[in-house]
């Protein structure tokens, strides 16, 4: 009998034991291990630059989803989410998935995420780096562009949509502080679906082949525990 008989190497291992406690988790919450409660929506993003995977006078179609990480009820601080999904991007025109949350814009502060108290106040950060064919590593920011509800209540945010749309200004960052506008975000139809039917966003799986998330080993630990997720809570959306 050889070690490798009784404790298994190699991804699948690696998968088995990133993904268990999430696929745990999400069985016994019977929902998205963080994040559980959100918002759907649809909407637009007009790009500014060429840094995207199309050219400067298209409008990608955009569904969005704004959620608090650890579900807190009313207007109780949390750490908001906010998950895109970029329609028809690239040469494959498949989906792009992205994921952001509530953090600092310092140079170190935008990779941790951290509570806000308000959807107006937010500052959302990819957390991790990207980087487009080889080129330096950047963060994408996002800001509320405008009036956004105070507090940090679901339902405020959907009553807000209800009226009148949520816009925000896109940015790339650097490792340095250094914000270079990149498009333009805007949010204006609620799809009113339960959480259970809302899309599972894939940030490693749906993404341009030639757009890198930085460090890749990360990446790929990413992928996943988001599969234990998925398979916990038993979603069976196809992946993008």
């Amino acid at each position: 009998m050889t070690i490798n008989s009784i404790i298994p190497t190699g991804k699948s291992a690696v998968g088995k034991l990133v993904g268990a406690p999430f696929h745990f988790a999400s069985s016994l919450r019977m929902a998205r291990v963080f994040h559980p409660h959100g918002i759907e929506l649809k909407g637009t993003l007009k790009p500014a630059t060429p840094w995207w995977p199309v050219s400067e006078s298209s409008t990608i179609s955009v569904t969005a989803r704004m959620s608090k990480a650890l579900g807190t009820p009313g207007d109780l601080p949390d750490i908001l989410g906010l998950a895109l999904r970029l329609h028809e991007v690239g040469a494959d025109e498949n989906p792009w998935d992205i994921l952001l949350a509530t953090s600092g814009l310092s140079t170190f502060s935008k990779m941790f995420p951290a509570p806000a108290f308000s959807w107006n106040g937010a500052r959302y950060s990819t957390l991790v780096p990207y980087s487009r064919a080889g080129g330096a590593a950047a963060w994408l920011i996002v800001t509320p562009r405008g009036v956004h509800p105070a507090g940090t209540s679901l339902s405020a945010l959907k009553t807000a949509v209800d009226h009148s749309p949520l816009h925000f200004s896109v940015y790339l960052a650097r490792i340095q502080l250094q914000l270079i506008p990149i498009g333009h975000l805007c949010l204006d139809e609620v799809e009113d679906h339960p959480d259970c039917l809302q899309p599972s966003f894939d940030p490693v799986l749906n993404r341009p082949a030639h757009m890198r998330m930085l460090p890749e080993w990360l990446a790929e630990t990413r992928k996943f525990a988001y599969r234990g997720s998925r398979n916990g809570r038993g979603d069976t959306q196809k992946r993008g």
